[in-house]
């Protein structure tokens, strides 16, 4: 199924590849602000604006509850752990075997936060232009590093070594080994959402009514207009891209975009240091 949630009636709509309506979640608030789907996507995580975390696997389940409005949420590749963040910089970690929380630390300042898993390790990035890696044990969590740079980080997606993220609201950057910056581009707009593919052969960022799409493998770029404003953009499968509009659920193969190659010249180390 292919989820998204309600801005304005914090109805959690699902549909199949076709369209067709398969399941329809009301979380009894009135906005959803996020929703990620476990690596084996058999399950879905909905956080909303009045904090509270929920759990999807064919029974709907309140799990916590931040003290803010959740930013992000995103669930370790064993399905046992689930961090998430709020706008009150807040990062909880939730053991879902247990069904406990393992701990709440206060990561970052500002309104935007993100977090994301690679293996069982947690990375969360937020407004103050810090970029984390959090050491997380069956009773605890604590800062192993801290990357930073000039401006915010949002949207935070991590690769095999390195990341892909935003800087400030419209700059999106890519490093490829966790230090320096490999690609640094200017969208000149406001991005709203930012994946990766599972094979991490692809980036996708959305503007208002547009789609960049980079692929990493061949260092080229290419650009899809979509008409309307892009909410999210999640991929479906490595080629195919899901994207929400304010009344669409809609998919483009990435693939069969005409990509133009560019030189990736990277940026010093000292711009990103731990």
């Amino acid at each position: 199924m292919i989820c998204s949630g309600g801005w304005g009636d914090g109805q959690v709509q699902c549909v199949d590849r076709q369209g067709a309506p398969r399941a329809s979640l009301d979380t009894g608030t009135w906005s959803i602000s996020t929703t990620a789907a476990t690596p084996d996507h058999r399950s879905l995580v909905v956080g909303a604006v009045d904090g509270r975390i929920w759990w999807f696997d064919g029974v709907f389940q309140a799990l916590y509850a931040h003290s803010a409005s959740v930013q992000s949420a995103a669930v370790s590749a064993d399905l046992r752990l689930l961090a998430s963040c709020a706008r009150d910089g807040s990062v909880t970690v939730f053991d879902l075997v247990c069904h406990q929380t393992i701990a709440s630390r206060f990561g970052h300042v500002g309104q935007f936060c993100s977090v994301s898993w690679t293996r069982n390790e947690l990375w969360s990035s937020g407004d103050e232009g810090t970029l984390k890696r959090w050491t997380v044990t069956d009773r605890d969590l604590t800062i192993a590093h801290m990357v930073l740079v000039s401006s915010s980080l949002r949207m935070l997606k991590l690769l095999r070594g390195g990341w892909a993220a935003v800087e400030g609201t419209s700059t999106l950057l890519v490093s490829r080994d966790g230090a320096a910056i490999a690609l640094r581009i200017d969208a000149g707009r406001r991005i709203t959402a930012i994946d990766i593919s599972a094979d991490q052969q692809y980036i996708a960022a959305s503007l208002d009514g547009e789609i960049i799409a980079i692929d990493l493998a061949r260092n080229a770029i290419a650009t899809q207009w979509t008409g309307a404003p892009i909410q999210d953009i999640r991929f479906l499968e490595p080629d195919l891209l899901g994207f929400s509009e304010p009344a669409a659920l809609k998919t483009l193969r990435v693939d069969q975009l005409a990509f133009v190659p560019f030189e990736a010249v990277p940026e010093p180390p000292n711009r990103v240091s731990f």
